[in-house]
């Protein structure tokens, strides 16, 4: 999977699971772990505590060091995220019911 692939997820588990969870867009769509990812796509990742938005410039070989990474993908936006006073906002986030 690319984002882990890209070191943006530790395993391919998390990835999948934040796929599935609703917390990574793909061109503005919710996407799926099996969508596949082609050059000029922009992914959001919609984290817990930050807000990742990367452009994809080429799709990587299976295995890359940590070092080659950043070959792959542009970071166009980090945002981190604060808190917010309505109750719930987090939970929402990690897709639990309120």
């Amino acid at each position: 999977m690319f984002l882990k692939t890209i070191g943006m997820f530790k395993s391919r588990q998390a990835a999948k699971q934040a796929c599935d969870e609703g917390l990574v867009m793909l061109n503005g769509i919710k996407a799926k772990p099996s969508k596949e990812i082609k050059p000029g796509d922009v992914i959001v990742l919609n984290l817990k505590f930050r807000k990742k938005v990367i452009k994809v410039l080429s799709i990587p070989p299976k295995n890359l060091s940590r070092k080659d990474r950043d070959k792959y993908f542009q970071l166009l936006e980090d945002v981190e995220l604060k808190p917010q006073d309505e109750p719930g906002f987090w939970e929402l986030l990690e897709g639990e019911e309120v």
